[in-house]
């Protein structure tokens, strides 16, 4: 008897590789799509832009520097992940 997995119609894996009807590998891995997960993978992808838009953001604008800091890095993660983005087309 031939081992492998059942598939629809009674026909098993080893069975159907012999016909050239390869196996479907599918992924076990998956990212939830709620608020927060998303959320989460935005921060991840577009914290290098806070990072870089809080030094610049301190350095540029000496006299405020904590408000210069925050826009900074607002504007910076904005910015590096719409670039991200936009390399990656997805938008």
């Amino acid at each position: 008897m031939s081992q492998g997995r059942q598939f629809a119609g009674g026909a098993r894996a080893s069975e159907a590789s012999q016909q050239g009807e390869g196996e479907i590998n599918l992924s076990d891995i998956g990212i939830l799509n709620n608020p927060l997960d998303l959320l989460l993978i935005a921060l991840v992808f577009g914290s290098p832009g806070l990072l870089l838009g809080t030094i610049a953001g301190a350095l540029a604008w000496r006299t405020h520097r904590w408000a210069g800091a925050l826009l900074g890095a607002a504007i910076g993660f904005a910015a590096w992940l719409a670039g991200w983005m936009w390399m990656r087309d997805a938008i």
